[in-house]
């Protein structure tokens, strides 16, 4: 099995089959990636042995760090302690990973309904929301890094909180007796004013990851 770790957070990502290691650019954290096929062998040269001792699986025998073959029966043993330890190192490194990851994309979400709901609140006419929706896409992109499809995704969450807030607080859900009456009218109204506003949103986070695998390749 092929994995890319990251040579600056020390992250890693299994290759699905069919992903080859030229379409990944670089880490979410803008590490360098480095290509490997064997995974625990990866971890177990920067790791340092630290057992003093390892049991033989076939007869029990202790024998000294970094032996390979039992001193009683003679058949290969493993260093079982510095393999625990490279599997619990290289679980710690993907929950890091994973957990920065979310954290990156939840703040650039925020920073990016921000950038569309603050002006929109602050001046009257809201005919900038649209311009702003694609600014905050853009954003939002840029700070969470990813794929593509990771860009469309972060840019359609933007959009849609983005719409709801606007919505509700500039009156659109005050006309109690309008709702009342004309409750279809009111649905497809809304349904069609939050679906403009998520496409902006996904166009600018398209946009955004494309600017930022631009700039990724145009450093190398």
């Amino acid at each position: 099995m092929s994995y890319l770790i990251c040579e600056k957070c020390g992250g890693y990502y299994k290759l699905k089959e069919g992903e080859k290691p030229d379409e990944f650019e670089a880490c979410e954290c803008g590490g360098s990636l480095r290509f490997v096929q064997n995974f625990n062998a990866h971890f177990d040269e920067e790791l340092d042995p630290i057992n003093e001792f390892n049991i033989c699986p076939d007869c029990g025998i202790e024998n000294s760090a970094g032996e390979k073959y039992c001193k009683s029966c003679g058949k290969m043993i493993k260093d079982t302690k510095n393999e625990e330890n490279s599997s619990a190192d290289a679980n710690k490194n993907v929950l890091k990973f994973t957990s920065n990851k979310w954290i990156l994309r939840v703040l650039a979400i925020i920073v990016g309904v921000l950038i569309v709901v603050i002006p929109t609140f602050i001046f009257v006419d809201s005919n900038y929301a649209l311009l702003l929706l694609l600014i905050g896409g853009i954003v939002a992109s840029l700070i969470a890094g990813g794929k593509s499809e990771d860009g469309a995704i972060n840019g359609i969450i933007v959009g849609v909180i983005a719409a709801l807030l606007i919505l509700s607080f500039r009156g659109n859900f005050l006309f109690i007796d309008d709702i009342l009456f004309n409750i279809e009218i009111f649905i497809f109204e809304m349904s069609g004013a939050i679906l403009i506003l998520t496409l902006f949103g996904l166009i600018g986070g398209v946009i955004g990851t494309s600017i930022r695998e631009f700039l990724i390749k145009a450093e190398k």
